[in-house]
C-alpha cells in the first residue's frame, strides 16, 4: 500500500470547494480526504491533475459525450480511483435505480481505508453529466453525500 501524499501531515487540501466560507483553504482528513480525492478524479479533464495527468475520467474537450454506458463509466472509476487514490483497502463502484418510473439513477462508490472507518459515497448520474457537460455544479453537489450525510456537511 502506498503511503498518501499528504498523510504525513494528516489532512489534505480540500478541492470541492477550495475555500470555507470565510475565503480560509480548506483542509480535509480521514474519510473526508479520500472522498475529496475521488470527486478529483471525478470532476477533472485528463491532463489538469498536478500530478497524474491521466489519472481523471471527465471527457476531454471534443471527446464524444453521448452514449456513455453507467455500467462502463463504473468500470472505469473503478479502475482509475483504485490506481490513483492512495489509501483505499477495498471499493465497489455500481449504478442503481433511484427511481424506475423516472430513470433517475444513483451513483454509489463505497471505499474501505487501510486505515479507519469505511466511507460510501452516492451522487446522482444525471447531476454528475450536468456538472461535466453544462457547469451545473450546484445540482451536482446537491445530489452528493458521504456516509449519508448531504456535501455541504463536509465541504467546509
Amino acid at each position: 500500500m502506498m503511503v498518501g501524499e499528504y498523510d504525513y501531515i494528516g489532512s489534505a487540501l480540500g478541492l470541492w470547494p477550495m475555500q470555507t466560507p470565510t475565503g480560509d483553504l480548506r483542509f480535509v482528513s480521514g474519510v473526508s480526504a479520500i472522498a475529496d480525492k475521488i470527486y478529483s478524479i471525478l470532476l477533472l479533464m485528463p491532463g489538469e491533475h498536478w500530478f497524474y495527468p491521466s489519472a481523471c475520467l471527465a471527457p476531454a474537450l471534443f471527446e464524444p459525450t453521448s452514449n456513455v454506458q453507467p455500467q462502463y463509466w463504473c468500470f472505469e472509476a473503478h479502475q482509475t480511483i483504485l490506481r490513483y487514490v492512495d489509501g483505499i483497502y477495498d471499493l465497489r463502484v455500481y449504478v442503481e435505480d433511484l427511481n424506475a418510473i423516472s430513470g433517475d439513477l444513483k451513483v454509489l462508490i463505497e471505499f474501505t481505508p487501510a486505515v479507519g472507518s469505511s466511507g460510501s459515497l452516492t451522487f446522482g448520474w444525471y447531476a454528475y453529466r450536468g456538472a461535466l457537460f453544462d457547469g451545473d455544479m450546484e445540482s451536482f453537489r446537491q445530489s452528493m453525500s458521504l456516509n449519508g450525510e448531504p456535501f455541504s456537511a463536509f465541504r467546509n
